[in-house]
């Protein structure tokens, strides 16, 4: 009880630092990580012992339980429903200092010795996360319009993770391990997380800690509602591409202060000219999906 009152009450304070990266992100189904699992493990089925406490947030962040494949005690995958926001083994739950680790740099995470000891444990420490995708933010005159990114073929994002058992309670807690972002993205932020391309890269991770230089899938990007800049936002269209907000205005030219003589209406008898009304059709058939090409991806870490 202590610890998810704990983890409840900083999860409000970790998300509202702007400064940080895959704060938030769409759940997979149950389905969909019960299928990775599977495909992980190269097994009909997995365990998943606390599977009724795991929810398909459409707006998941630090506090909320993730999904994620884990290889347990008896070398058998599994999976787990783990609050996102590390807490070391060796911390007790009270210690609010410790959900600040919802990321960790894949840079360090080898030698730092919040992360150390999940980084080297095959059985329980090294995991993979299983999303639907990942929100990220872009500000432009003042407001905050939320962009989200998946795969390109709508499959799940698997997401190299770290996790812990914690202290003072059978739950376990997890963090997301994150990369330099790749040139294609680098207008949404300068770390992206550490996508597994495959279930053998997945595997390779957890089972070997191998995650340098691998290649990402195809990403698409899209802009969500701004709505979504509300954390109580978990509407099942969170994620749901909008069209871009076009001003009418934009395409017409600007009146002049002065009146408009008689010749010069003869000259341009329309405010709409021949220009302007194929900016505005194509303007406003081009979709606002962005598809991230495989080729502009390839960045080892």
């Amino acid at each position: 009880v202590k610890f998810i009152e704990s983890i409840k009450a900083a999860s409000q304070v970790i998300i509202q630092e702007e400064t940080r990266m895959c704060g938030r992100g769409k759940a997979a189904s149950a389905e969909d990580v019960r299928q990775v699992a599977c495909e992980i493990a190269r097994s009909s089925e997995t365990s998943w012992s606390d599977s009724d406490l795991y929810r398909n947030y459409p707006n998941i962040y630090p506090g909320k339980r993730l999904g994620i494949v884990i290889k347990n005690s008896e070398s058998l995958f599994s999976v787990r429903s783990s609050y996102w926001g590390l807490v070391p083994s060796v911390k007790n739950a009270e210690a609010k200092d410790a959900f600040n680790l919802f990321n960790a740099r894949s840079e360090t995470v080898m030698t730092k010795s919040t992360f150390r000891n999940a980084f080297h444990t095959k059985y329980g420490g090294r995991a993979v996360a299983v999303l639907d995708g990942f929100y990220e933010w872009v500000t432009e005159n003042k407001i905050k319009q939320p962009h989200f990114v998946c795969r390109a073929d709508r499959q799940p994002l698997m997401v190299a993770a770290l996790c812990s058992p914690c202290k003072d309670s059978d739950d376990t807690s997890c963090t997301l391990l994150t990369r330099d972002v790749v040139p294609s993205l680098a207008w949404l932020h300068d770390r992206m997380p550490l996508i597994l391309p495959d279930v053998q890269a997945a595997r390779n991770w957890i089972e070997n800690s191998v995650f340098q230089g691998l290649e990402l899938p195809n990403l698409q990007t899209h802009m969500v509602s701004t709505a979504m800049n509300k954390l109580a936002y978990q509407e099942v269209d969170a994620a749901t591409p909008i069209k871009p907000n076009l001003k009418l205005t934009a395409f017409f030219p600007r009146r002049s202060e002065k009146p408009i003589s008689s010749s010069t209406k003869k000259r341009d008898s329309s405010f709409l000219n021949s220009e302007v009304v194929s900016s505005f059709q194509s303007s406003a058939t081009t979709s606002n999906t962005t598809v991230v090409p495989v080729a502009s991806n390839v960045s080892p870490l």
